[in-house]
């Protein structure tokens, strides 16, 4: 039971930090280059 708990969250965890980073990076470089560009 506590196995399969940890590989459910693994598997969870793996797919969100896939999705997370890739959005982070496009809201980062979105918001960074036009703030940047602004001043």
């Amino acid at each position: 039971m506590f196995g399969h708990c940890s590989h459910g969250t693994q598997v969870t965890v793996r797919l969100a930090t896939r999705a997370v980073p890739r959005r982070d990076e496009r809201f980062r470089h979105g918001a960074s280059s036009p703030a940047k560009m602004d001043p």
